[in-house]
């Protein structure tokens, strides 16, 4: 799901951080369908598949601030394979303090932190 749009919308998504620093949720709750939906306390809401989740992941891995870029196409093996499906499972989601949420994936990445504010800034930047 990488591609110029994503890159813009986190972008856009970190500027929006100071903004809405202070921002909470109100509410956070699993659709039907395996989306996150949250509501903060300034009744923005949105909802987030774990798709989504997994392309905005903030961690400097995913962002591509450490070492290389990724390959933009790799043939993969069938154990690659396997192992890329897994990328956009939720196993875990836990509390970071009182400001967000780190996501443990399937294929064993946990390293982004998923602040509140960014979050909030993602959906206003999906208006």
């Amino acid at each position: 799901m990488k591609n110029e749009a994503v890159d813009a919308m986190i972008e856009q998504a970190l500027d929006t951080r100071e903004r809405y620093a202070r921002v909470t949720p109100a509410d956070l709750a699993w659709t039907e369908a395996g989306a996150m939906r949250v509501t903060f306390d300034d009744e923005a809401s949105g909802e987030f598949s774990a798709e989504l989740l997994r392309a905005v992941c903030p961690c400097a891995e995913c962002r591509g601030t450490h070492g290389t870029q990724p390959k933009a196409f790799n043939v993969l093996s069938s154990v690659k394979l396997k192992g890329a499906a897994l990328q956009t499972v939720i196993e875990q989601v836990e509390p970071v303090g009182n400001y967000g949420l780190a996501i443990t994936w399937g294929d064993g990445h946990k390293e982004g932190i998923y602040t509140w504010s960014y979050l909030r800034g993602l959906v206003a930047q999906r208006g």
